[in-house]
């Protein structure tokens, strides 16, 4: 009797040759980055979708503390313009209805104040030649030591 390609994960459908490398840790860690820091990054030369500090290190990960100036709610997304005295950015979440719970709606609705201060998580985007964040976590400061 033999046990070749019987069971485990190779033998499911899926080729198990086929593995999608993963980022070094060091690549995955969160940067507080300024606004400018965002917006003279350099991009890809492959074209890929990396974007990378002048001092070499890749963004993944970033935090910026900034002023609200403006904001859009809309169904799908929330869209806040944010500056913190180097630039100008827009942060972008995304929302599912009926999907979160009230305090994040609260926390979220807390943020849509134009001259609010915030903090925001997120990954930087590329969109159409304008950077963006998409925000993970969008939250106001909790004591102005976080500036």
């Amino acid at each position: 009797m033999s046990y070749d390609n019987q069971g485990g994960f190779g033998s499911q459908g899926t080729p198990s040759n086929q593995t999608k490398t993963r980022r070094n840790y060091d690549e995955q860690t969160l940067i507080p980055v300024t606004i400018k820091q965002i917006i003279t990054a350099d991009g890809d030369p492959t074209g890929g979708n990396d974007i990378s500090l002048k001092d070499g290190r890749t963004l993944y990960m970033v935090k910026i503390v900034g002023c609200v100036r403006s904001f859009e709610q809309k169904s799908t997304n929330l869209a806040i313009d944010i500056e913190d005295g180097t630039g100008m950015i827009e942060a972008k979440t995304w929302m599912n209805e009926g999907d979160e719970c009230s305090a994040v709606a609260n926390m979220r609705q807390e943020c849509c104040q134009d001259y609010a201060f915030v903090r925001v998580i997120g990954q930087v985007k590329e969109f159409d030649g304008k950077r963006h964040i998409q925000a993970t976590d969008i939250r106001l400061l909790g004591t102005k030591n976080e500036f």
